[in-house]
């Protein structure tokens, strides 16, 4: 693999992890966000997140072979804290309630041990609810493409209790990568991160956005939430915009018309 180049493939299969040891010849950081499971995947199938712990060791060892000193750990602000009306702050008890938390978490643990161990720089961020354009409606995430899906086909769109997510746009999550990479060394090393939107949006609040920017009303089919599904989780993200320099850009409104059809964005 050349820089800038994208490999597709299965992650957890031995030809990536060659390709990525190539890649990773040279290379002082390595920025990790693979996964195969989302929160309603992993809550029917959580021997996937036996599968992602594995795969995270074998690409953190691969990385340390190949010479990389310095690891971006992307986390999940949004599953290992416990519901709370209240921000949850770093410091805050770690308290998963879905698989998908707990798989999180445990690939955190296992990327500080190896940087004990190993000597090299490790930072984790902890993303909230990423969202953005090319985000699909499918696989039991990622509820704004949902929504937008329903309004453009005319269809009944699902919803599950209503939640108060935090929501971040892509480009912003992104931004925040970007500051970790530059400002990793002594200030960071070891240290971990909320990347939010630091403010919640209620699922109903979502689908009404995305109404008015329609104009149509979404037939919701408003159902009990299930017993993954969160209440309210809202980050803060005082610590990043202090330490890191960052801060979130783009407002939800922007954000979902940024997700829309060309014909409907205002």
């Amino acid at each position: 693999m050349n820089p800038g180049e994208i490999w597709l493939g299965d992650i957890g299969s031995r030809s990536a992890l060659n390709g990525i040891k190539e890649s990773l010849e040279g290379a002082e950081t390595l920025v990790y966000l693979a996964s195969v499971t989302t929160p309603y995947v992993s809550e029917l199938r959580p021997e996937l997140e036996a599968t992602n712990f594995l795969t995270a060791q074998n690409y953190f060892s691969a990385a340390i072979t190949s010479g990389v000193r310095r690891i971006i750990l992307v986390s999940s602000g949004g599953t290992i804290y416990r519901p709370s009306s209240e921000l949850r702050l770093e410091g805050d008890p770690i308290t998963p309630s879905c698989f998908y938390g707990v798989g999180k978490y445990a690939i955190e643990l296992l990327a500080a041990r190896y940087a004990a161990r190993r000597d090299f720089e490790l930072c984790i961020l902890r993303f909230s609810n990423v969202y953005g354009p090319y985000q699909t409606a499918r696989g039991g995430q990622g509820l704004i493409a949902a929504v937008i899906n329903a309004a453009v086909n005319g269809e009944k769109l699902t919803l599950f209790g209503d939640a108060t997510r935090d929501y971040l746009f892509v480009n912003d999550a992104c931004d925040a990568v970007i500051k970790a990479v530059d400002a990793l060394g002594e200030t960071i090393n070891g240290q971990e991160f909320n990347i939010s939107a630091g403010s919640g949006t209620r699922s109903s609040e979502i689908v009404a956005i995305i109404g008015r920017l329609f104009n149509r009303d979404i037939l919701v089919k408003q159902e009990p939430p299930r017993d993954f599904d969160l209440e309210s989780v809202v980050l803060s993200n005082k610590k990043a915009a202090e330490v890191l320099g960052w801060k979130p850009r783009t407002s939800i409104e922007k954000g979902i018309e940024a997700m829309l059809p060309t014909e409907v964005r205002p």
